[in-house]
């Protein structure tokens, strides 16, 4: 007959083998996406910085009750709507990079990057 203490470790080594699955599916069905359509859209390194150094940043310095995991990723999303800002303060300043309407579509494309970053960063800390 098997112990409750051996139930225990084997639901939870089955959670955990479900997680990684679960992450697994979710970063690969991202990335084959991002493959399929051109992977050179998705990356933008001053999009990429702002959301992994902000949400460092805001991990180790916010001391509510909540997880680590969480942290990282309300940080991530937090930091991807700043940078949302930020790119549409320089959009609206610049006024679209000298106002040729066919560069307003790549300026927005790279204003969404942050939120992009923050929001798939929450999307896997969540189920840590």
């Amino acid at each position: 007959m098997v112990g409750l203490e051996e139930m225990n470790r084997d639901g939870k080594d089955m959670s955990f083998g479900r997680k990684i699955l679960g992450i697994v599916l979710m970063v690969g069905i991202v990335f084959f996406v991002m493959i399929t359509l051109n992977i050179g859209y998705f990356f933008h390194l001053d999009a990429l910085l702002l959301v992994t150094i902000g949400t460092i940043g805001y991990s180790l310095a916010n001391t509510h009750n909540k997880t680590f995991f969480a942290n990282i990723g309300d940080g991530a999303v937090y930091f991807g709507w700043i940078g949302v800002l930020i790119a549409a303060i320089t959009i609206a300043s610049n006024g679209f990079m000298d106002n040729k309407l066919e560069d307003l579509g790549p300026a927005v494309a790279m204003m969404l990057h942050p939120l992009f970053y923050g929001y798939f960063v929450r999307l896997i800390t969540k189920v840590l």
